[in-house]
């Protein structure tokens, strides 16, 4: 079974967007305000999170629901094109990865490939 990612965005186009890019994936969309309630119900593997939320930091957020899902893994979407700007609260925090917009095809769907076979891997070891 393939194990869904969720997509943490405001913006419908990203969305679209990021579906459209993991098409071999089931790709739960969700706003910051809906994430928590989606990670107690479904076992996800993958966050992507957007850094610009309604009202909330995507790396808050992130933080929060490593703490009701411990195994998972997050990856930061930043709105600028400087990544240096989140990339040092994004690590603190816990995220395994950053991408800037607008996003490269290749690099999210081999990255997510490959978090996903180590995450399988290491599932089934324990």
């Amino acid at each position: 079974m393939i194990s869904p990612v969720l997509l943490i965005t405001e913006s419908p186009e990203l969305g679209q967007q990021v579906t459209e890019i993991l098409e071999k994936y089931p790709v739960v969309c969700s706003t910051g305000a809906e994430a928590a309630q989606f990670c107690r119900i479904q076992p996800f593997r993958i966050a992507l999170v957007s850094e610009d939320l309604d009202g909330m930091s995507g790396i808050t957020l992130f933080e929060s629901l490593k703490g009701i899902r411990p195994g998972l893994v997050g990856l930061l979407i930043a709105a600028k094109n400087d990544p240096a700007v989140p990339c040092v609260a994004a690590m603190e925090s816990g995220f395994t990865g950053l991408f800037c917009r607008p996003l490269d095809p290749e690099q999210l769907r081999s990255r997510v490939d490959r978090i996903m076979e180590s995450t399988e891997l290491r599932e089934e070891n324990a």
